[in-house]
């Protein structure tokens, strides 16, 4: 009897053949295999993991190919297979003596499981590979790569049983399009559901189901499947249809406002998914582009023809960067300078269907202050330049403010202590963020704010919070001074303001005085 799971030396060409022998019977080959933008990406990304060895595990029964095969590939002539093989990484050598050895730590006490226990350090992820011949990458979990000044917060835990043991990897799940129940739209909008549907315990739809979704009210292209690509309105009818709500920002003229957005929607745990349009440049290099294009006062512009979707999932910062920008309280007012944490993000790591995994999207400069950006292929090739039309954030139907409000309302309240007495806006530090409410007061705690633990316990007993709150961290001099928290159940016109937490003991010492400003700023603003 043949083994369910073999186990294989990490190479390129090990991993080859093994998805060529899979796919062999619908049409696949290794050279189809390695022409693959997303197989020389994953090989190169899993040595930057350190991968050494993996496994293949036969006859996988994947849920999202299972429905794609019903909605598609079931009714080709041709018979596709309606199961998967998944592939699982490590960080060393391993072998089914290995695997043995960590079945027989689990019959021991917890505190004596060291081989099992190894066994999860060294786990890295796993590939499912679909029985297609060019679109084989299925859902694929991996870590983002570890480094300095790296953030990836839109992970979550992905649970997979490998011969009776129990193995998890944090991250957020890739696949490729496969053009027919799919196209980059339906998969960016699929690895941004695999963090907020997730979060919320919504049930995470499939591609498939995805698209028809998107275009059972609104079918501009003709048939759903196979799907010829969506766009802004069928997306946000996809987003709609699963229970979570479009945020739509428009943020082509605006890199600075682009930056703020991501940032804030990032580290609030929620994937951003960017659409793009690219710039038509072939063998020229974007610095002689803009200043060809500036030496005559004009601008290029991208493609409208040529457009993509890609999913954000972490960012970059760069300490080096200045925070300080200027921005409009509201429409009509006069600018104020601020220093606005989401200032430093230097480049966004995205899911690219075309490539894999948290491939590198770095922010540019241009000097007419456009949201261009370049996406960084592997091996040396010419990086691909573009400008980011529209952000699509899909959110809980509970969070009703967006960045926007978030901003306008705290540098109102700011404004209003500044003119009374408050540092100056120029030397605080804002970031903005929304959380859960039970998630905040737990941060609240590990942060260890400089306030006696008398005052705590009153600020965390004072009211109930709501599901999700928007806050704004108020810094000054490179250390926490506030939040401002807000109700994001409420709406822009009502009255969002919760109320301050002081998170120093200069702040404490004032709360009498802030927390009547604080009331006063609310009687002047019903």
């Amino acid at each position: 009897m043949s083994s369910h799971l073999r186990f294989h030396p990490f190479s390129r060409k090990n991993l080859a053949a093994s998805i060529a022998g899979f796919t062999k019977k619908v049409g696949g080959t290794r050279a189809r295999v390695y022409a693959r933008e997303q197989f020389g990406y994953l090989v190169s990304y899993l040595r930057q993991l350190g991968c050494k060895s993996f496994a293949v595990e036969h006859k996988y029964i994947d849920a999202d190919y299972m429905d794609e095969h019903a909605a598609f590939y079931a009714r080709c002539h041709r018979p596709y297979p309606n199961y998967c093989i998944r592939v699982h990484f490590f960080s060393a050598p391993c072998s089914s003596a290995r695997m043995i050895s960590a079945l027989e730590d689990l019959q021991a006490k917890p505190q004596r499981r060291r081989r099992y226990k190894s066994l999860q350090r060294d786990y890295l992820g796993f590939l499912v590979v679909r029985p297609s011949p060019s679109a084989f990458v299925g859902r694929t979990a991996l870590p983002g790569l570890k480094g300095n000044r790296r953030h990836y917060t839109c992970g979550r835990m992905y649970d997979v049983g490998l011969a009776g043991l129990a193995l998890s990897v944090k991250g957020v799940a890739f696949q490729q399009q496969d053009a027919t129940t799919s196209a980059c739209a339906t998969t960016a909008i699929w690895a941004a559901f695999q963090k907020t549907a997730y979060d919320v315990r919504f049930r995470t739809p499939t591609c498939s189901e995805i698209t028809m979704n998107a275009t059972r009210f609104n079918l501009e292209g003709g048939r759903s499947i196979p799907s010829s690509g969506l766009n802004q309105a069928q997306m946000c009818e996809a987003v709609r249809a699963s229970g979570l709500e479009p945020d739509v920002f428009g943020v082509a003229e605006n890199m600075q406002l682009c930056r703020h957005l991501a940032h804030s929607y990032l580290q609030s745990g929620f994937p951003v998914i960017a659409c793009i349009f690219f710039y038509d440049m072939e063998s020229v290099a974007y610095d002689d582009m803009t200043n060809a294009f500036a030496a005559k006062g004009e601008r290029p512009e991208p493609d409208l023809e040529n457009g993509h979707a890609i999913t954000l999932v972490g960012y970059r910062d760069a300490p080096s960067r200045s925070l300080s920008v200027l921005l409009k309280p509201e429409p009509g007012q006069k600018e104020i300078r601020v220093s606005m944490v989401g200032e430093q993000i230097s480049e966004f790591y995205c899911h690219d269907d075309r490539l894999g995994p948290y491939a590198r999207v770095k922010c540019l400069e241009p000097p007419w202050g456009t949201s261009d950006i370049t996406i960084e292929w592997p091996g040396g090739r010419q990086p691909e330049f573009a400008r980011i039309e529209y952000l699509l954030v899909p959110v809980y139907p509970k969070v009703r403010l967006d960045y926007r409000d978030l901003r306008r309302e705290s540098l109102k309240l700011l404004r209003f202590l500044e003119l009374r007495g408050l540092s100056p806006l120029q030397d605080l530090t804002l970031d903005f963020c929304v959380v859960r409410g039970r998630s905040y007061c737990e941060q609240l705690v590990t942060s260890r704010p400089k306030i006696p633990h008398g005052d705590l316990y009153e600020v965390l007993t004072r009211d109930s919070v709501p599901r999700y709150v928007g806050v704004c961290r108020v810094g000054y001099r490179g250390a926490p001074l506030m939040d401002i928290l807000f109700d994001t159940t409420e709406s822009r016109l009502g009255d969002p303001l919760i109320g301050l937490v002081y998170r120093d003991p200069w702040a404490r010492d004032k709360s009498h005085q802030l927390d009547s400003l604080v009331d006063l700023y609310r009687s002047l603003n019903c």
